[in-house]
């Protein structure tokens, strides 16, 4: 199964799957549980049931899914979106992860638009309240595949570093310089994007690369110096001259940082001497 995201109803208004999702939903279009219907079916290339037991409305989804499905705070393109709205709700198909908190997913509705590409953030569109996602255990299936081949090991938990090469973060936005000093843990992976849990932003997992635990030998108690070298704390705040005039004892140390006693401050293993 390959994902491809969908930002237009061109070849799906008239094929086998909205043919199937009418038939299942008894409603035909615009109404956005047949469009969900044909949507997933489309994805997983086979008829879909997103129901079980029948729903009367699309918030119903929520808690009346078909076997596979499962609940997730979590965006996941091809995944379920629903929200709760007076009698019926709505319901969703993410098509794209662009940032934390951005998405674009495709839809219809109900006595309006036969078909709409959405951007936007899903928690309050349109007054409505947003209760998550429901993903197919498959497209997680299609994730693990997908994001092996790029990098098989960066995985959730998973420290990394961003490379020097990397010019954007995944939603196209700058990354700064400092960024690429520091290292990050991978708190979900989504296709062939990671998203960084201390920065909160989805790097593209060509752009990431393994932290690699360095053996120092330091310990708590040792006097070190910051190399003159050094611009940034671990923080990415900038270090002042005059700190590098002078030595150090380590209250603590982590994978790829030390904190500094006297000014409480963490700075990375690589800028010590």
């Amino acid at each position: 199964m390959t994902f491809k995201k969908r930002t237009s109803l061109s070849t799906l208004s008239d094929s086998k799957w909205m043919e199937w999702a009418i038939q299942r939903t008894g409603i035909p279009m615009p109404n956005c549980v047949t469009y969900a219907t044909a949507r997933i079916s489309e994805i997983l290339n086979r008829r879909e049931y997103l129901d079980d037991p029948r729903i009367n409305g699309a918030q119903e989804l929520w808690t009346h899914y078909s076997q596979g499905f499962h609940q997730s705070r979590y965006a996941q393109p091809g995944a379920l979106m629903i929200w709760s709205y007076g009698r019926y709700g709505h319901v969703a198909v993410c098509e794209e992860l662009i940032a934390t908190d951005t998405i674009t997913w495709s839809q219809s509705n109900y006595g309006g638009a036969m078909f709409e590409y959405v951007k936007g953030n899903p928690n309050g569109y349109k007054g409505m309240q947003f209760l998550g996602y429901l993903i197919h255990d498959e497209l997680l299936k299609n994730q693990q595949t997908a994001s092996a081949s790029p990098a098989p090991a960066i995985k959730p938990g998973k420290k990394v570093r961003i490379k020097d090469t990397a010019t954007t973060y995944a939603s196209g936005e700058h990354i700064p310089s400092w960024v690429k000093s520091k290292s990050f843990t991978v708190s979900q992976v989504s296709g062939t994007k990671a998203l960084l849990k201390e920065i909160l932003s989805w790097v593209r997992l060509s752009d990431l690369q393994i932290q690699k635990t360095q053996s120092t030998g330091l310990q708590i108690g040792n006097r070190v110096r910051i190399k003159r070298s050094a611009t940034v704390y671990a923080s990415g705040q900038q270090i002042p001259s005059w700190v590098k005039e002078q030595a150090y004892t380590i209250q603590q140390i982590k994978a790829d940082r030390v904190l500094l006693k006297e000014i409480q401050s963490w700075v990375l293993l690589q800028d010590i001497e």
